[in-house]
């Protein structure tokens, strides 16, 4: 045990080194989705259709495709890369009696602290500065072709259209 917490230690240093915050990383401080964007948890099913002695879980996926398992009382969850994975969080809670997993069809974000894969965090600010520089880019690119459409209405009157992309073999209008 000692040997995995030292590994996830050099991780998390790692990670900040690169600069993501240790919150990111799957510290244990709570990490709350905003009401408006996530619907809420379903509640636990009646004691007539399953016994209140036998643990439940939710397993679902978040809007960004990582799973997420939580326990309906919402004492623990976690955050995981395979749906496998959040199965087998939810049986390691439970190891001395059986449990039942209710699988979500809606994306749910984990409103507790993450006690699943502790990289996912650096993983959802990647892929959020992966989005922001594609929307950027997909803006610059856009913007191009409207200069390019401008200057062929200026410049040729909609007689010739640019094909080139080196100016030098632009023709010359006298």
């Amino acid at each position: 045990m000692p040997a995995r917490s030292n590994k996830v230690l050099h991780l998390r240093r790692r990670a900040e080194s690169l600069g993501f915050a240790s919150r990111e990383l799957g510290a244990r401080s709570p990490q709350i989705a905003p009401a408006a964007t996530a619907p809420a948890w379903p509640h636990r099913p009646d004691p007539s259709v399953l016994s209140n002695s036998i643990p439940v879980f939710f397993i679902g996926k978040t809007r960004d495709g990582f799973w997420v398992a939580r326990d309906a009382g919402g004492r623990c969850g976690g955050l995981f890369l395979r749906q496998h994975s959040a199965v087998q969080f939810a049986r390691a809670r439970t190891a001395l009696q059986p449990c039942a997993t209710m699988h979500l069809t809606d994306p749910f974000e984990l409103d507790i602290a993450n006690e699943g894969n502790p990289l996912i965090g650096c993983l959802r600010s990647a892929m959020q500065w992966t989005r922001a520089a594609w929307s950027r880019l997909s803006a610059t690119v856009a913007g191009a072709g409207q200069q390019r459409l401008e200057l062929e209405r200026e410049l040729y009157q909609g007689r010739y259209k640019l094909s080139s992309k080196c100016d030098d073999d632009l023709p010359i209008l006298r």
